[in-house]
């Protein structure tokens, strides 16, 4: 077996912002054009956690309460839904392994991030 030494690092990484407002999206494509917030806490202490580029241009901001959110005219609000953020990070994994095994996840906050090692596979994908 010959072994390249000299074979680059290299990565790729697949990086979603706002994942919690993402997730819920993907499966309300009717929701998709509207201004969108997601809260998150307790009843009485709910926060925007995570929003859309709609409910941004309104004056939507993360940590926003909920009685603040609520007085923007136009604007969804709705709960965070963990079971739903899990099944979007399950695909977004088996997705990102198909083109490698060697996966690591570096989330962050709201974002959900996935950091590929994608060195060696020239072979499939040619040159990068």
């Amino acid at each position: 077996m010959k072994i390249d030494h000299a074979q680059k690092t290299l990565y790729a990484a697949l990086y979603a912002s706002e994942f919690p407002a993402q997730a819920l999206l993907r499966l309300r494509p009717d929701l998709q054009s509207k201004a969108v917030a997601i809260l998150h806490g307790r009843t009485s202490q709910q926060s925007v956690c995570a929003l859309n580029s709609q409910a941004r241009r309104r004056g939507v901001t993360l940590n926003m309460t909920r009685l603040e959110a609520e007085e923007l005219e136009g604007l969804l609000v709705l709960p965070r839904s963990e079971e739903t953020e899990a099944a979007a990070r399950a695909v977004l994994l088996e997705c990102a392994a198909r083109f490698s095994p060697r996966i690591e996840e570096a989330s962050e906050g709201t974002a959900y991030t996935l950091v590929l090692d994608i060195a060696g596979t020239g072979r499939l994908f040619g040159p990068f």
